[in-house]
């Protein structure tokens, strides 16, 4: 069976941000610190493999920190940078929002507006909304209320879309994630806890934490 941190960080590396930012899975201090340092280190190994998916979440931690670690937006910026020239819609709409905000790299509204655009061009309605705003005001492109509108317009198109996306992802997630904790407690139920790796103590108190370990 394919162990069940690796399952995950695969798909979304959703859980592996969740690890991360300080879920309390254990309530030992020594062994929750050492699980989030496990899950920091899995993450950064595949957005250092060129997964966009992790660089962007490697990016977003930086971003916002973690317990015992404060954000660092000049740390965020690469990796947010790495996922968006990868094509990922989120770390463009982050990267222009550090542009734009000047955090963690100077401020730059042109540089902010081009990528807004790329990411709005993908149907990041949020997107959509700020560079609406950048022309309306003139900021890093030209003043110019018809492109305006036209962004406006585009926003609202793409935020039904969006939130259908998301619904449909969450639910295969949720599946998946329910998945491998059912696969775990094969593995695992009839062992007892000394006889189980470290990763495999990890993942029940994860799976335990999401009330799926015993399944539901």
């Amino acid at each position: 069976m394919r162990p069940f941190w690796k399952s995950v960080l695969s798909t979304t590396c959703g859980l592996a941000i969740l690890l991360i930012g300080g879920a309390s899975y254990s309530s030992e201090q020594e062994k929750k610190s050492t699980f989030q340092e496990e899950a920091h280190k899995q993450l950064r190994k595949a957005a250092e493999q060129g997964n966009a998916d992790a660089q962007y979440n490697l990016g977003r931690l930086y971003a916002r920190g973690r317990p015992g670690v404060p954000p660092n937006s000049a740390e965020a910026v690469p990796w947010y940078r790495k996922a968006a020239e990868q094509g990922n819609a989120d770390a463009q709409y982050d990267l222009g929002l550090m542009y734009e905000q000047g955090q963690g790299i100077p401020l730059d509204a042109a540089e902010a507006a081009r990528w807004y655009r790329k990411a709005a061009e993908q149907g990041r309605a949020h997107a959509a909304d700020d560079l609406a705003v950048m022309y309306d005001q003139g900021r890093g492109v030209p003043r110019d209320a018809a492109e305006a509108k036209r962004w406006r317009f585009k926003a609202a198109e793409a935020r039904t879309e969006e939130e259908r996306k998301a619904a449909a992802a969450k639910a295969e997630e949720r599946r998946k994630v329910r998945a491998g904790c059912a696969g775990l407690y094969q593995s695992t139920a009839d062992k007892r806890v000394g006889d189980l790796t470290v990763r495999e103590q990890q993942a029940v108190r994860a799976c335990q934490a999401l009330g799926l370990y015993p399944p539901q």
